[in-house]
């Protein structure tokens, strides 16, 4: 899709080829987890379950750093589109540059401390062994996550939405099929399911290829060395998706310490369900924050700040009924989702998570318009207030509501923190959008 189509396009039609694709294909991508969720609760069992809660928060840290470098670059890359700059290969170039730094990080934790940091992250003696199995794993393959998701962004900013969602289809799908193969018939149990995980992120890299076969790419390899310049440029609209990850790596640590406290391993199996259903709820939010983000970026760059309202009214109302629909959706089949992770019937697994359900999910209500302010801010490279959006609702609002909640209420309270600070964090989120909105405004506009 062209700059021409983007800035002079219908703003509904513009919107639908962007956000539809995103929303598809980072739903599709959430599901990574969510069949690892699944195959390891009905092939492993709870303690599987346990163990893949626990170490979560490693997919949150990759899953933010993939964000920093890919949604920071890409933003920059849009930018410098909409002021004309039809080729830019500098910040595609930086964003390699810092995501390959990460992966060489993970890959050595990966080789020496999995254990030790399975311990960090609380794996009981029960557990253990399938978090060192699962951690290892992953952190080894830790390149093809990273390289993956600098690559959807970039392509979906470079006008090929649709392929960037193929991408994502296509690599959830060997998911689930790999899943399948490596934990039933193979019996590879947790080394398994995280080798079927890594070699999904490979097969998206190779469909995401394509864009440069097709010869369609306006950016590309080419040897240069990045300033500090070209790093700071990139960081601040990357920083919002890092700061969102990465606390809620904190969050998750945090929830299961006091559901340990309160239900033991059930709890935190009950969270492991919990938590990863609300992934693909939170992936649809990122997925329309991802998706309004070039069309944002390319306004942006060409000035167009009355377009830039449009859509921001566009992906509002597009969140809300998307939050509407994962609360009431969750909440009424509540019953059945508890039983699709719990096939060997523990009743006590059943009922935390249903009741978890109920207090946890109207945060959907609050959240994605919380994800998509966060996201125009940063393609506005108003990074700071997006920053601050996402450090408020991710850890300096969350994690006091939830240990006072939960010392207060118990159990309820925990699950109830989450829905209390996404609506208390709305607010400042309107509050920046109409500052931001007085601050970049044309005359007249």
């Amino acid at each position: 899709m062209s700059r021409e189509f983007i800035l002079r396009g219908n703003v509904f039609q513009v919107c639908a080829r962007y956000i539809a694709p995103s929303i598809i294909g980072m739903a599709g991508l959430s599901v990574y987890v969510l069949a690892d969720t699944w195959f390891i609760a009905n092939g492993i069992g709870s303690d599987g379950l346990s163990a893949l809660n626990i170490v979560l928060p490693i997919f949150g840290l990759m899953g933010g750093i993939g964000l920093l470098c890919g949604v920071g670059g890409s933003t920059v890359f849009s930018i410098a589109r909409g002021r004309s700059d039809e080729r830019c290969n500098r910040p595609f170039m930086t964003a390699l540059l810092l995501s390959g730094s990460a992966a060489a990080v993970f890959t050595v934790a990966g080789l020496f401390f999995p254990y030790r940091i399975a311990e960090w992250f609380g794996a009981t003696r029960e557990i253990i062994s399938y978090a060192e199995s699962y951690l290892r794993t992953v952190l080894l393959m830790s390149s093809c996550f990273l390289l993956n998701a600098v690559l959807l962004c970039f392509v979906r900013n470079d006008g090929a939405p649709r392929l960037a969602m193929t991408a994502m289809v296509t690599s959830t799908l060997a998911n689930v099929f790999l899943d399948y193969l490596m934990i039933y018939p193979l019996e590879w149990g947790m080394f398994g399911a995280a080798l079927a995980t890594g070699l999904s992120s490979l097969i998206g890299i190779l469909v995401l290829s394509l864009h440069f076969v097709r010869g369609r790419s306006n950016f590309g390899w080419e040897w240069i060395m990045p300033g500090w310049s070209d790093i700071k440029r990139l960081i601040p609209p990357g920083l919002p998706g890092v700061v969102t990850e990465v606390s809620s790596g904190v969050v998750i640590f945090l929830f299961n310490m006091m559901l340990q406290l309160y239900a033991g391993n059930t709890g935190v199996a009950a969270y492991g369900i919990i938590a990863n259903i609300s992934l693909v709820a939170g992936a649809v939010f990122t997925g329309i924050g991802q998706g309004i983000q070039p069309v944002v970026s390319t306004s942006f760059g060409a000035g167009e700040y009355a377009r830039i309202r449009r859509v921001c009214i566009v992906a509002g109302i597009t969140a809300f009924a998307a939050g509407a629909l994962c609360c009431v959706g969750g909440i009424i089949f509540a019953g059945a989702i508890a039983a699709a992770f719990n096939n060997r019937g523990v009743e006590a697994l059943t009922r935390l998570t249903v009741n978890g359900i109920y207090w946890y999910f109207p945060a959907f209500l609050f959240m994605g318009g919380n994800f998509a302010g966060s996201a125009v801010l940063a393609a506005m490279e108003h990074s700071r207030e997006a920053f601050f959006i996402s450090l408020l609702r991710g850890a300096v609002l969350l994690i006091p509501v939830l240990l006072i909640l939960g010392f207060w209420f118990g159990l309820n309270g925990v699950w109830l923190s989450v829905p209390v600070t996404e609506l208390l964090t709305m607010p400042l989120t309107i509050f920046l959008m109409r500052s931001a909105w007085k601050r970049f405004r044309g005359p007249g506009q």
